[in-house]
């Protein structure tokens, strides 16, 4: 039985062990499985099997996804800052991170701006404060709060490191309840909210006009990702399902309905703008769909509860994936991590993360360093790679793509709902 990759233990050679399989198929040309397995199928019980890990398409012999893995754990923790009035609803969506260094969060009535670098903090009073995004270029930022019942969507000018100043607002009804996330597009020109109502809201900056409305969703929207190449966005609502538009027309391209009706976690692959990474929470399962031709091409699934994955991302610089877990010891205990994983078989860091754990995970700009918020009042600032690292990797061709509905047995129901 393979090892789960989830539950792999922190030790000083861990990654060369993970990989070591691997670099010996390399480095002697096999093409099959020829090594010696030291274990027995039949008499460990196939029934009695913890997890599943498939794939359905492999990216050449060695990765389910385009990846330039680092050869070594390099992440660290750098900083942490005191963060007062984090709560258990704080989430991804009102922390952004700018290309200007400045880091802004709302704590309560609170909106923070503060730079990383300098002692330089501003302190705001906004009420209701649901979603906060910076411009691409740092110099205008985006907040969804509230006036009275009315939801509102208002633009700063960050003028300095010490003054901001409101350049435009919109109201929407009160039907709308609040604006939970918002994204910009990458050059800058139109931003994406996501409503209570289960509305998607495409708005031309500066004048904040109506470009598109699309609802689609029955329940509020509380994620919106763009894909790399600007070809598909999706969105994703509190019930777990996802839709994914085309993004130039917002036409709904796929739906992925949730069986289990849980929170989950996605995010696209940071280059081709093809694959979408989706995670549920519990049972822990993970699927890398290649939304072009609507096909599951890896997952991974476990059968029990003794492992949460509570947020997914990917690093635009390596294109590994971080899943941040939360798993139960026989002691009853539970030990917190995130796993840098270069394939849903492969882990090649590990970040031990506080009694707290993660609840989300903020990229710099940049992509070299990001910040993980928990449960103990605190966000810790880690770096993840070097600056001079190059970006993107080879073209890894996509052929022989599996038939969706026609390599899944029961194990994996709760995903053979995409149409």
């Amino acid at each position: 039985m393979e090892k789960d990759v989830l539950k792999v233990h922190f030790s000083a050679n861990y990654w060369r062990q993970n990989s070591l399989k691997i670099a010996i198929n390399k480095t002697f040309e096999l093409k099959e499985e020829r090594i010696l397995q030291l274990s027995d199928q039949v008499v460990k019980g196939l029934e009695n099997r913890s997890n599943v890990l498939r794939r359905l398409d492999v990216h050449g012999d060695e990765y389910d996804w385009r990846c330039i893995p680092r050869s070594k754990p390099l992440a660290f923790a750098e900083t942490t800052h005191d963060s007062p009035g984090f709560d258990s609803m704080f989430d991804p969506n009102m922390v952004d991170w700018s290309v200007n260094g400045q880091i802004v969060a709302s704590f309560g009535q609170d909106l923070i701006i503060w730079k990383r670098t300098d002692d330089v903090t501003m302190l705001f009073n906004v009420k209701s404060i649901k979603s906060l995004a910076f411009s691409p270029d740092g110099k205008t930022l985006a907040i969804g709060c509230k006036i009275n019942e009315y939801p509102v969507l208002e633009l700063w000018k960050v003028v300095n490191s010490t003054k901001s100043l409101v350049v435009n607002g919109k109201v929407f009804s009160a039907d709308h309840s609040d604006l939970h996330c918002l994204i910009w597009n990458h050059s800058g020109s139109q931003i994406v909210c996501g409503t209570g109502l289960g509305c998607l809201y495409v708005l031309s900056v500066p004048d904040l006009k109506v470009v598109r409305k699309v609802r689609r969703h029955k329940l509020p929207i509380n994620r919106i990702k763009l894909s790399a190449n600007m070809r598909y966005i999706a969105s994703g609502d509190t019930s777990g399902d996802i839709v994914v538009y085309n993004w130039s027309s917002c036409d709904v391209y796929l739906v992925v309905c949730s069986k289990r009706k849980l929170h989950t976690h996605f995010d696209w692959h940071p280059w081709n703008g093809d694959d979408l990474v989706i995670a549920e929470t519990t049972p822990a399962s993970i699927v890398v769909l290649h939304v072009p031709s609507k096909e599951i091409v890896a997952y991974y699934q476990r059968m029990d509860r003794r492992i949460i994955i509570t947020y997914i991302t990917f690093s635009k610089i390596t294109a590994e994936l971080l899943v941040s877990v939360s798993m139960a010891g026989d002691d009853g205990c539970w030990d917190f991590k995130i796993l840098v994983m270069s394939s849903l078989n492969r882990v090649v860091d590990l970040l031990c993360i506080p009694e707290s754990g993660v609840r989300f995970v903020v990229w710099s700009p940049d992509g070299t360093r990001l910040a993980t918020s928990g449960n103990d009042e605190t966000l810790t600032i880690w770096n993840f790679c070097a600056e001079n690292r190059t970006e993107y990797g080879p073209s890894i061709s996509k052929e022989n793509k599996s038939e969706l509905n026609s390599k899944f047995g029961p194990i994996f129901n709760s995903w053979n709902c995409i149409k």
